[in-house]
């Protein structure tokens, strides 16, 4: 069994405090824990709030890490779900900067028969003025039908950004559609996913949960091992 000798060197040196046990140390624990409560209730309630929070994102991370995926295309899916996150806001107030949306796969025979006021996301070419590979969610402005030099019927889509004054450049082949947007979203989760995806992220957390525990650990070791008042000893004597 652990030697009193520490505490009643402690002691020895304030005229405020006398020698425990070791039973009675457990109890200055409990009791420690329980004033620390009563007397600082926003630092206790804060510190539970930070717990909680530390708590979800550790879910969150991890449910993440188990639910998204990447196509034989490259693309991030959620449960196979197609997920984007939104880096400007041409499509507000739809959704906007940040936002993390779900959008429906969609089939090339459905890609050739979409309508106007329909959202879809797709893979960017030079003549709609960016660079090929970018991925753009806009709503269909109109759909312009003709017909190839063999007779066969064609279709493709203008797009616009519903905070866009005008549409954009060129025109958009079913084949380059990716998704159908139907009104799902996550606000701010674009930045939660992109966080998320930071290798820095996971270790912050990790330590954030580690100085929490150890925290903890070495309040109650404390109240344990050190000087304990007077008054509190002749509290817990008289149960």
């Amino acid at each position: 069994p652990q030697s009193d000798s520490h505490a009643n060197s402690n002691c020895d040196l304030q005229s405020d405090c006398q020698p425990i046990t070791k039973p009675e140390r457990q109890l200055m624990v409990d009791e420690g824990a329980r004033k620390g409560r009563r007397h600082h209730p926003v630092a206790k309630a804060a510190q539970w709030l930070l717990g909680a929070v530390v708590i979800v994102l550790v879910v969150v991370a991890l449910l993440l890490a188990v639910s998204l995926r990447h196509d034989a295309n490259g693309q991030t899916t959620l449960f196979g779900r197609p997920v984007y996150s939104v880096d400007s806001g041409s499509m507000a107030p739809t959704f906007n900067t940040g936002d993390l949306i779900i959008d429906s796969p969609i089939s090339a025979t459905q890609a050739a028969h979409l309508r106007r006021g329909q959202i879809i996301t797709f893979q960017a070419s030079p003549a709609v003025g960016t660079s090929g590979g970018l991925v753009i969610t806009h709503r269909i402005y109109a759909v312009v039908t003709g017909r190839s030099a063999a007779g066969v019927p064609t279709v493709a889509y203008r797009t616009k950004g519903d905070a866009n004054n005008a549409p954009d450049l060129g025109s958009v082949a079913p084949a380059a559609i990716l998704g159908l947007y139907q009104g799902q979203r996550i606000p701010f989760g674009g930045y939660v996913l992109n966080t998320l995806h930071q290798p820095v992220t996971f270790v912050v957390l990790i330590m954030i949960v580690v100085v929490y525990v150890a925290e903890e650990l070495i309040r109650r070791q404390w109240i344990a091992l050190g000087v304990v008042p007077t008054d509190l000893v002749d509290k817990v004597r008289a149960r």
